[in-house]
Formats: C-alpha cells, sequence, structure tokens
C-alpha cells in the first residue's frame, strides 16, 4: 500500500489527517518504486497546499478560540467521536486516569477545572459538561447544558461560550471563528 497522509498537529486523535493519495502496490513495480510514487504524490500536493492555507475538513475552526477565561488543553478527534476540553485560565492541568471516581462536591466552575464539548459524527449530538480533569469518564463529567438533537460540534461550542457568559459574566471582545453568525440561523 502507498499512502501519503498529511496531519493536523492542532488535533490529536487517529482521525487527525487526511490520506489525499492512497493506492496499492501495483505488480509490475517495487516497494521502491511505489515509495518514490508516493514522495513524489507528497511533494506536488503540498506545493500546491501551503501549510498555513490548508484546513482538515473535519476540524472545527471556532474551537481553537476558547471560551473567555479558558485555554484549549486538548482537541481530540475520531471517526466519529470529537473531544474538546478546555482549561481554566487560573487552573493546573490535571490528568485523571483511573476513572470511575465519584466527587462529593456539586460540578461548578469553582470546583471542576475543565469544561468538555462531546459531539458524535454523524448523528450530530453532543455533550456540554464539566469535569474535574482531562481524559474524565462519562461518571466523572457533569453535562451542565442540554443541547438540541443534531445540533453537532460548533453549535455545542457555543452553547458552552453561552454556559460560561451566563455562569461568569465574561465574555470574549470580538466574534469568535466561525461562530458570528450562529445565533441569527433558525429553522
Amino acid at each position: 500500500m502507498v499512502n501519503v497522509a498529511v496531519f493536523d498537529d492542532r488535533v490529536d486523535g487517529f482521525a487527525n489527517r487526511i490520506e489525499p493519495v492512497r493506492r496499492e502496490i501495483r505488480e509490475e513495480e517495487s516497494q521502491s518504486e511505489a515509495v518514490a510514487w508516493g514522495v513524489e504524490r507528497a511533494v506536488a500536493w503540498m506545493e500546491r497546499h501551503a501549510p498555513t492555507e490548508w484546513d482538515h475538513p473535519a476540524v472545527e475552526a471556532a474551537i481553537f478560540d476558547p471560551p473567555a477565561g479558558f485555554v484549549l488543553d486538548r482537541y481530540y478527534l475520531e471517526e466519529r467521536e470529537q473531544i474538546v476540553y478546555y482549561r481554566q485560565d487560573n487552573a493546573e492541568r490535571a490528568v485523571g486516569m483511573a476513572g470511575g471516581r465519584v466527587l462529593d462536591s456539586e460540578a461548578t466552575l469553582g470546583t471542576r477545572a475543565y469544561l468538555v464539548v462531546k459531539a458524535w459524527r454523524g448523528s450530530g449530538n453532543a455533550t456540554v459538561a464539566l469535569a474535574p480533569w482531562l481524559r474524565a469518564h462519562d461518571g466523572e463529567m457533569e453535562e451542565v447544558v442540554d443541547p438540541p438533537t443534531e445540533c453537532g460540534l460548533a453549535i455545542a461550542v457555543k452553547l458552552a461560550r453561552e454556559y460560561v457568559r451566563t455562569e461568569t459574566g465574561r465574555t470574549r471582545d470580538a466574534p469568535v471563528t466561525g461562530q458570528a453568525d450562529l445565533g441569527v440561523w433558525s429553522p
């Protein structure tokens, strides 16, 4: 197999790449000839696509503008799921690995460092929750917004921003990339 892959290194997960060129090695060619063919295609692709002009088609640009008072800690992209972890500016990075821990305090921005936005590609269903740490399991998260069905990642992020604004009174000074007109859309 000859495979040319282009990675979006702003995102982690198994779907953080596209494959503009892919084909089987032909019987009449050697493996080194097939690899040389792939390298030529990769170089040609890079000549047509400057790094600053290329975007992964599944990556939502608005994710990189975190809600007021937050920083982007992780953007995870899978074939079916996208997970975004925003950490509060004043919180240290925390990773929970054991899973299943029940927290004894109410989930608020004062008791949870992370705002998590999940969306399932295909169905468009989403979750907006608070979590105590990065890579929190579902039982460790508490949903704080009830997104409409089939809202997708862009709307879920907008709802997460609105939640932060309502809870803290903090807002961004400028419109968020890719989200300026989401509030005027109606079915």
